[in-house]
Protein backbone atom coordinates (compact mmCIF):
# COMPACT_ATOMS: atom_id res chain seq x y z
CA UNK A 1 0.00 0.00 0.00
CA UNK A 2 0.93 3.51 -0.86
CA UNK A 3 2.45 5.80 2.35
CA UNK A 4 0.43 8.75 3.30
CA UNK A 5 0.01 11.20 0.90
CA UNK A 6 0.57 14.68 2.37
CA UNK A 7 -2.52 16.78 1.94
CA UNK A 8 -2.17 20.51 2.18
CA UNK A 9 -5.54 22.74 3.43
CA UNK A 10 -6.43 26.05 1.81
CA UNK A 11 -7.01 27.69 5.66
CA UNK A 12 -5.78 25.18 7.94
CA UNK A 13 -3.25 26.22 10.73
CA UNK A 14 -0.13 24.24 10.72
CA UNK A 15 -1.11 22.78 14.05
CA UNK A 16 -4.53 21.59 12.87
CA UNK A 17 -3.17 20.12 9.47
CA UNK A 18 -0.58 18.16 11.27
CA UNK A 19 -3.62 16.45 13.56
CA UNK A 20 -5.66 15.97 10.50
CA UNK A 21 -2.85 14.20 8.98
CA UNK A 22 -2.69 11.86 11.82
CA UNK A 23 -6.25 11.17 12.42
CA UNK A 24 -6.54 10.33 8.50
CA UNK A 25 -3.59 7.57 8.55
CA UNK A 26 -4.59 4.99 10.70
CA UNK A 27 -6.52 2.16 8.27
CA UNK A 28 -10.00 3.05 8.45
CA UNK A 29 -11.42 1.01 4.85
CA UNK A 30 -11.55 -2.54 3.68
CA UNK A 31 -11.66 -2.80 0.03
CA UNK A 32 -13.20 -5.55 -1.91
CA UNK A 33 -14.33 -7.13 -5.34
CA UNK A 34 -17.91 -6.36 -6.39
CA UNK A 35 -18.90 -9.85 -7.68
CA UNK A 36 -20.09 -11.16 -11.01
CA UNK A 37 -22.52 -12.99 -12.03
CA UNK A 38 -24.71 -13.93 -14.67
CA UNK A 39 -22.06 -13.26 -17.46
CA UNK A 40 -21.08 -10.09 -16.76
CA UNK A 41 -17.51 -8.67 -15.58
CA UNK A 42 -17.96 -5.72 -14.17
CA UNK A 43 -15.38 -2.51 -15.09
CA UNK A 44 -16.47 0.74 -13.70
CA UNK A 45 -19.69 1.95 -11.58
CA UNK A 46 -21.23 5.23 -11.56
CA UNK A 47 -23.96 4.84 -8.57
CA UNK A 48 -24.21 3.06 -5.14
CA UNK A 49 -27.07 3.33 -3.25
CA UNK A 50 -27.35 3.69 0.80
CA UNK A 51 -28.06 0.47 1.47
CA UNK A 52 -25.64 -0.93 -1.29
CA UNK A 53 -27.29 -1.48 -4.78
CA UNK A 54 -24.80 -0.61 -7.42
CA UNK A 55 -25.15 0.08 -11.01
CA UNK A 56 -22.40 0.37 -13.65
CA UNK A 57 -21.09 -0.84 -16.59
CA UNK A 58 -19.09 -4.38 -18.00
CA UNK A 59 -18.53 -6.75 -20.08
CA UNK A 60 -20.68 -9.87 -21.16
CA UNK A 61 -17.86 -12.95 -20.91
CA UNK A 62 -19.99 -14.91 -23.17
CA UNK A 63 -20.09 -12.42 -26.31
CA UNK A 64 -17.54 -9.67 -24.97
CA UNK A 65 -19.73 -6.97 -25.64
CA UNK A 66 -20.34 -3.48 -23.61
CA UNK A 67 -23.28 -3.92 -21.12
CA UNK A 68 -24.89 -1.84 -18.15
CA UNK A 69 -25.28 -3.84 -14.55
CA UNK A 70 -27.21 -3.38 -11.86
CA UNK A 71 -26.18 -4.93 -8.55
CA UNK A 72 -29.07 -5.11 -5.57
CA UNK A 73 -27.78 -5.25 -1.98
CA UNK A 74 -24.58 -6.79 -2.50
CA UNK A 75 -25.98 -9.70 -5.37
CA UNK A 76 -24.15 -10.24 -7.92
CA UNK A 77 -23.95 -8.21 -10.83
CA UNK A 78 -26.97 -8.40 -13.55
CA UNK A 79 -26.90 -6.95 -17.23
CA UNK A 80 -29.78 -4.20 -17.70
CA UNK A 81 -31.92 -5.09 -20.72
CA UNK A 82 -31.38 -3.62 -23.80
CA UNK A 83 -27.45 -2.60 -23.33
CA UNK A 84 -26.13 -5.13 -25.07
CA UNK A 85 -23.15 -3.72 -27.55
CA UNK A 86 -23.68 -0.23 -26.11
CA UNK A 87 -21.27 2.14 -27.74
CA UNK A 88 -22.45 4.93 -25.43
CA UNK A 89 -22.69 3.70 -21.81
CA UNK A 90 -23.85 6.57 -20.12
CA UNK A 91 -23.80 6.31 -16.44
CA UNK A 92 -26.32 4.42 -14.81
CA UNK A 93 -28.12 5.81 -11.51
CA UNK A 94 -29.85 3.10 -8.88
CA UNK A 95 -31.83 4.07 -5.61
CA UNK A 96 -32.40 1.68 -2.35
CA UNK A 97 -35.59 -0.05 -4.33
CA UNK A 98 -33.29 -0.74 -7.06
CA UNK A 99 -35.01 1.16 -9.53
CA UNK A 100 -32.58 2.16 -11.89
CA UNK A 101 -32.08 5.36 -14.64
CA UNK A 102 -29.79 5.85 -17.81
CA UNK A 103 -29.60 5.52 -20.90
CA UNK A 104 -30.21 2.04 -23.21
CA UNK A 105 -29.79 1.66 -27.07
CA UNK A 106 -31.72 0.11 -29.73
CA UNK A 107 -30.62 0.06 -33.22
CA UNK A 108 -27.34 2.17 -32.48
CA UNK A 109 -29.27 4.97 -31.33
CA UNK A 110 -29.54 6.11 -27.67
CA UNK A 111 -32.69 6.17 -25.55
CA UNK A 112 -33.41 7.16 -21.88
CA UNK A 113 -34.75 4.45 -20.08
CA UNK A 114 -36.22 3.54 -16.30
CA UNK A 115 -35.57 -0.48 -14.94
CA UNK A 116 -37.61 -1.75 -12.32
CA UNK A 117 -36.29 -3.45 -10.12
CA UNK A 118 -37.57 -6.26 -12.03
CA UNK A 119 -35.79 -5.99 -14.77
CA UNK A 120 -38.89 -4.26 -17.03
CA UNK A 121 -37.84 -1.22 -19.33
CA UNK A 122 -39.71 2.00 -19.31
CA UNK A 123 -39.19 4.34 -22.36
CA UNK A 124 -38.92 7.91 -20.46
CA UNK A 125 -39.30 9.61 -23.55
CA UNK A 126 -43.12 9.64 -23.88
CA UNK A 127 -43.53 10.41 -20.66
CA UNK A 128 -42.12 13.61 -20.99
CA UNK A 129 -43.59 14.07 -24.28
CA UNK A 130 -40.84 14.15 -26.48
CA UNK A 131 -41.46 13.30 -30.44
CA UNK A 132 -38.86 11.15 -31.00
CA UNK A 133 -37.64 10.02 -27.68
CA UNK A 134 -34.09 9.76 -28.49
CA UNK A 135 -33.55 13.04 -27.08
CA UNK A 136 -34.51 12.40 -23.34
CA UNK A 137 -31.67 11.09 -20.94
CA UNK A 138 -32.50 10.51 -16.91
CA UNK A 139 -29.69 11.62 -14.81
CA UNK A 140 -30.49 10.80 -11.12
CA UNK A 141 -33.17 9.24 -9.33
CA UNK A 142 -34.10 9.85 -5.34
CA UNK A 143 -35.56 7.05 -2.78
CA UNK A 144 -38.96 8.39 -3.66
CA UNK A 145 -38.56 7.65 -7.10
CA UNK A 146 -38.71 10.71 -8.57
CA UNK A 147 -36.15 11.51 -11.38
CA UNK A 148 -34.87 13.93 -13.55
CA UNK A 149 -34.54 14.24 -17.17
CA UNK A 150 -32.16 16.18 -19.59
CA UNK A 151 -34.14 16.60 -23.22
CA UNK A 152 -33.09 17.72 -26.68
CA UNK A 153 -35.82 16.47 -28.64
CA UNK A 154 -38.88 18.18 -30.43
CA UNK A 155 -41.88 18.57 -28.23
CA UNK A 156 -44.94 18.87 -30.05
CA UNK A 157 -42.82 19.51 -33.45
CA UNK A 158 -40.93 22.46 -31.64
CA UNK A 159 -37.04 21.54 -30.95
CA UNK A 160 -36.96 21.68 -27.23
CA UNK A 161 -33.79 21.89 -24.88
CA UNK A 162 -33.89 21.87 -20.82
CA UNK A 163 -35.49 19.51 -18.30
CA UNK A 164 -38.01 18.05 -16.62
CA UNK A 165 -38.78 16.50 -13.01
CA UNK A 166 -40.76 13.53 -13.13
CA UNK A 167 -42.67 12.41 -9.74
CA UNK A 168 -44.98 9.70 -9.46
CA UNK A 169 -45.21 9.31 -13.32
CA UNK A 170 -45.93 12.87 -14.10
CA UNK A 171 -43.36 15.27 -15.86
CA UNK A 172 -43.15 19.14 -14.63
CA UNK A 173 -40.42 21.31 -16.74
CA UNK A 174 -37.42 22.98 -14.63
CA UNK A 175 -38.40 26.53 -14.65
CA UNK A 176 -36.06 28.73 -16.70
CA UNK A 177 -33.42 30.89 -14.38
CA UNK A 178 -32.82 34.38 -15.02
CA UNK A 179 -34.63 33.49 -18.85
CA UNK A 180 -31.86 30.74 -19.35
CA UNK A 181 -32.66 27.26 -20.30
CA UNK A 182 -31.89 25.01 -17.51
CA UNK A 183 -30.27 21.23 -17.26
CA UNK A 184 -31.15 19.10 -13.96
CA UNK A 185 -28.65 16.76 -13.21
CA UNK A 186 -28.99 15.76 -9.47
CA UNK A 187 -32.21 15.22 -7.26
CA UNK A 188 -31.78 14.24 -3.46
CA UNK A 189 -33.95 13.08 -0.92
CA UNK A 190 -35.57 16.48 -0.14
CA UNK A 191 -36.76 16.67 -3.66
CA UNK A 192 -34.14 19.64 -4.57
CA UNK A 193 -32.76 19.23 -8.43
CA UNK A 194 -29.94 20.71 -9.28
CA UNK A 195 -27.85 21.60 -12.52
CA UNK A 196 -26.91 24.13 -14.91
CA UNK A 197 -28.01 26.54 -16.79
CA UNK A 198 -27.49 26.29 -20.86
CA UNK A 199 -23.57 26.79 -22.07
CA UNK A 200 -24.41 27.80 -25.83
CA UNK A 201 -26.61 30.75 -24.40
CA UNK A 202 -24.74 31.97 -21.46
CA UNK A 203 -21.23 30.86 -19.48
CA UNK A 204 -23.03 28.02 -17.64
CA UNK A 205 -23.62 28.27 -13.40
CA UNK A 206 -24.84 25.91 -10.95
CA UNK A 207 -28.88 26.28 -9.96
CA UNK A 208 -31.06 24.87 -7.29
CA UNK A 209 -34.61 24.22 -7.32
CA UNK A 210 -37.55 22.65 -5.45
CA UNK A 211 -40.93 22.24 -7.28
CA UNK A 212 -43.32 25.40 -5.99
CA UNK A 213 -40.39 27.79 -5.46
CA UNK A 214 -38.12 29.87 -7.69
CA UNK A 215 -35.07 28.88 -9.43
CA UNK A 216 -31.87 29.98 -7.29
CA UNK A 217 -28.60 30.48 -8.68
CA UNK A 218 -25.63 29.26 -6.30
CA UNK A 219 -22.73 30.09 -8.56
CA UNK A 220 -21.56 33.68 -9.83
CA UNK A 221 -22.29 34.83 -13.03
CA UNK A 222 -19.60 34.89 -15.28
CA UNK A 223 -17.74 32.30 -13.85
CA UNK A 224 -17.64 29.31 -15.43
CA UNK A 225 -18.87 25.92 -13.38
CA UNK A 226 -19.74 22.24 -13.76
CA UNK A 227 -21.86 20.40 -10.95
CA UNK A 228 -20.43 16.39 -9.78
CA UNK A 229 -22.60 15.86 -7.01
CA UNK A 230 -25.17 16.87 -4.18
CA UNK A 231 -25.83 15.58 -0.86
CA UNK A 232 -29.38 15.79 1.33
CA UNK A 233 -28.83 18.89 3.06
CA UNK A 234 -28.18 20.69 -0.55
CA UNK A 235 -24.45 21.29 -0.57
CA UNK A 236 -23.03 20.76 -4.37
CA UNK A 237 -19.47 19.98 -5.34
CA UNK A 238 -18.42 20.71 -8.59
CA UNK A 239 -15.37 22.12 -11.00
CA UNK A 240 -15.11 25.96 -11.95
CA UNK A 241 -13.00 27.58 -14.25
CA UNK A 242 -10.75 30.33 -12.78
CA UNK A 243 -7.88 32.00 -15.19
CA UNK A 244 -8.31 29.24 -17.60
CA UNK A 245 -7.66 26.94 -14.64
CA UNK A 246 -9.82 24.31 -13.12
CA UNK A 247 -10.53 24.47 -9.37
CA UNK A 248 -12.92 21.80 -7.22
CA UNK A 249 -15.70 23.81 -5.08
CA UNK A 250 -17.78 22.98 -2.60
CA UNK A 251 -21.48 25.24 -1.94
CA UNK A 252 -22.73 24.83 1.03
CA UNK A 253 -25.84 26.65 0.07
CA UNK A 254 -24.69 29.98 1.53
CA UNK A 255 -21.33 30.64 0.14
CA UNK A 256 -18.14 29.02 -2.32
CA UNK A 257 -15.44 27.73 -0.78
CA UNK A 258 -12.37 25.73 -3.01
CA UNK A 259 -11.81 22.21 -1.66
CA UNK A 260 -8.04 20.77 0.23
CA UNK A 261 -5.22 20.39 -2.26
CA UNK A 262 -4.27 16.50 -2.11
CA UNK A 263 -0.37 15.47 -2.94
CA UNK A 264 -0.64 19.49 -4.08
CA UNK A 265 -2.89 18.52 -6.73
CA UNK A 266 -6.20 19.55 -6.91
CA UNK A 267 -8.97 16.74 -6.27
CA UNK A 268 -11.80 16.59 -8.71
CA UNK A 269 -14.62 15.43 -6.84
CA UNK A 270 -17.69 12.54 -7.52
CA UNK A 271 -19.35 12.76 -4.57
CA UNK A 272 -20.30 14.22 -1.27
CA UNK A 273 -22.88 12.54 1.23
CA UNK A 274 -24.27 13.95 4.56
CA UNK A 275 -21.55 13.84 6.77
CA UNK A 276 -20.24 16.26 4.04
CA UNK A 277 -17.60 13.92 2.98
CA UNK A 278 -16.29 14.09 -0.08
CA UNK A 279 -15.05 11.89 -2.61
CA UNK A 280 -12.92 12.16 -6.25
CA UNK A 281 -9.66 12.09 -7.69
CA UNK A 282 -6.62 13.43 -8.61
CA UNK A 283 -3.32 12.97 -10.22
CA UNK A 284 -0.42 12.02 -7.78
CA UNK A 285 2.96 11.30 -9.02
CA UNK A 286 2.17 9.16 -11.33
CA UNK A 287 0.19 9.27 -14.44
CA UNK A 288 -3.25 7.57 -13.44
CA UNK A 289 -5.53 9.06 -11.13
CA UNK A 290 -5.56 8.45 -7.43
CA UNK A 291 -8.71 7.91 -5.26
CA UNK A 292 -9.10 10.86 -2.84
CA UNK A 293 -11.06 11.26 0.18
CA UNK A 294 -11.87 14.90 2.16
CA UNK A 295 -13.20 14.45 5.80
CA UNK A 296 -12.85 15.95 9.41
CA UNK A 297 -10.84 18.95 7.46
CA UNK A 298 -8.39 16.36 5.86
CA UNK A 299 -7.43 14.86 2.75
CA UNK A 300 -5.83 11.50 1.79
CA UNK A 301 -5.40 9.06 -0.78
CA UNK A 302 -7.53 5.88 -0.17
CA UNK A 303 -5.06 3.48 -0.72
CA UNK A 304 -3.52 4.96 2.58
CA UNK A 305 -6.39 4.35 4.15
CA UNK A 306 -7.07 0.43 3.63
CA UNK A 307 -6.54 -2.66 5.91
CA UNK A 308 -4.47 -5.45 4.55
CA UNK A 309 -7.33 -6.12 2.26
CA UNK A 310 -5.39 -3.35 0.25
CA UNK A 311 -2.93 -5.82 -1.08
CA UNK A 312 -2.92 -6.39 -4.58
CA UNK A 313 -4.82 -3.10 -5.12
CA UNK A 314 -3.68 -0.02 -7.45
CA UNK A 315 -4.57 2.79 -9.42
CA UNK A 316 -7.61 3.16 -7.24
CA UNK A 317 -10.54 5.87 -9.08
CA UNK A 318 -13.76 6.76 -6.98
CA UNK A 319 -17.35 6.66 -8.45
CA UNK A 320 -19.42 6.98 -6.06
CA UNK A 321 -20.16 7.33 -2.19
CA UNK A 322 -23.04 6.84 -0.25
CA UNK A 323 -23.83 8.57 2.83
CA UNK A 324 -22.20 5.77 5.11
CA UNK A 325 -18.99 6.45 3.41
CA UNK A 326 -19.17 3.31 1.73
CA UNK A 327 -16.85 4.02 -1.75
CA UNK A 328 -17.79 2.24 -4.99
CA UNK A 329 -14.72 2.68 -7.83
CA UNK A 330 -12.59 0.56 -10.45
CA UNK A 331 -9.05 -0.19 -10.00
CA UNK A 332 -6.48 -2.83 -10.95
CA UNK A 333 -6.54 -5.44 -8.66
CA UNK A 334 -3.66 -8.23 -9.44
CA UNK A 335 -3.42 -6.77 -13.11
CA UNK A 336 -6.67 -6.78 -14.14
CA UNK A 337 -9.25 -3.58 -14.27
CA UNK A 338 -11.98 -4.55 -11.65
CA UNK A 339 -14.83 -3.11 -9.90
CA UNK A 340 -14.45 -2.21 -6.10
CA UNK A 341 -16.74 -1.80 -2.75
CA UNK A 342 -14.66 0.29 0.23
CA UNK A 343 -16.16 0.11 3.70
CA UNK A 344 -15.75 1.89 6.73
CA UNK A 345 -14.20 -0.23 8.96
CA UNK A 346 -16.59 1.61 12.02
CA UNK A 347 -19.53 4.08 11.33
Amino acid sequence: MHSLTSCRLVTAAALGLAFAHAAMAAPSYRIELLKKGNGVAPKWASSISDNGSVAGGGVDTRTAESVLFRSQRGQKAQALAETQAMHYPGEPQVNNAGIVVGRYQRDWDNYGGLWAADGTLTDVGPIVGCDDSRGAYPQSINDAGAYVVEIDCPIGGVATRGGFLVRDGVAVKVPLSDGHVTFPSLINKRGQVAGVTDYQTVTPYVFIWEEGKPVRRLTPLGQEVYLEAMNDRGHVVGMKVTNLNWRPFLHDGKSMQELPLCGQQDVWPVAINNNGWIAGNFHGLGVSPDAALIRDGGCSELQSLLDDSGAGWSDLSVDDMNNDGVIIGHGRFEGYRRVFIATPLSR
